[in-house]
């Protein structure tokens, strides 16, 4: 900033001005990103001290492509009420809920970021944070929109992401079920893989059953046995889900 004096009729005037256009927005816009990096580290080190209170409980971490029902099945399995909006990154941080296993045991549910092609750079940090808790899920659910054309595009983009984040082929192998999201929405099913747990989360259809497979891949996971009871018209569909371990 510069300032200079003038007289004019008898009354001194002083001015301010800027030497450079744009200098005042680039001082605000300085200032504001060093907020934010302190309230970020911060928010790093809040995450890592819920970590250890966390040790020795199962983890699931719900992944997938913006707009695909994460929120909604993080409801559906948790109880509770979060707000869900059709926008994208309604999500900007990880959400952690405790979960009631169908074999009297628990496990911490996080709800993520959803992901998209070409993240704004703007939202990398909260997507790095949110990659960071997944890497040390014990199990991933990867939450699809069946009913959207584009779901195997989406697929791909989540799968790629997650590899580039340092998911492990192992537990994208041994620790990953995925979740067919809005199958309320498509005429009919003519076949779902053993890997997949077809579900409506708005309503709850498939809730149940998917709870018991997260329970026994949760059960292996820690070496803890767990006795889970399945529908007949279900069980060999869980059964191959199991042997892939």
């Amino acid at each position: 900033f510069k300032e200079t004096m003038s007289r004019h009729s008898g009354v001194t005037v002083q001015y301010h001005y800027e030497t450079e256009p744009f200098e005042t927005e680039r001082k605000l816009l300085r200032v504001l990103e060093k907020r934010l990096k302190r309230r970020l580290a911060r928010e790093q080190r809040s995450k890592e001290e819920q970590r250890k209170g966390r040790q020795g409980v199962p983890t699931v971490g719900i992944v997938g492509y913006t707009n695909v029902g994460k929120t909604s099945l993080m409801n559906a399995l948790t109880g509770s009420d979060l707000r869900e909006r059709d926008l994208f990154f309604e999500t900007l941080d990880t959400t952690f809920r405790r979960l009631r296993l169908p074999s009297g045991g628990s496990a911490i549910v996080a709800d993520s970021i959803g992901f998209i092609q070409d993240i704004p750079q703007s939202l990398f940090s909260s997507f790095k944070m949110t990659t960071e808790e997944l890497l040390r899920c014990d199990i991933l659910l990867h939450v699809r929109d069946m009913s959207h054309p584009q779901r195997a595009m989406h697929k791909e983009l989540v799968m790629q992401t997650l590899r580039e984040a340092g998911v492990s082929e192992d537990k994208l192998q041994y620790s990953f079920i995925e979740v067919w999201n809005k199958t309320d929405l498509l005429p009919s099913m003519d076949y779902v893989p053993p890997e997949a747990v077809p579900i409506c989360a708005r309503d709850g259809t498939g809730v149940e059953d998917l709870l018991k497979v997260i329970d026994v891949v949760a059960g292996a996971q820690t070496g803890r046995r767990r006795l889970v009871s399945f529908p007949e018209e279900h069980l060999a569909a869980a059964l191959n889900f199991l042997r892939r371990a």
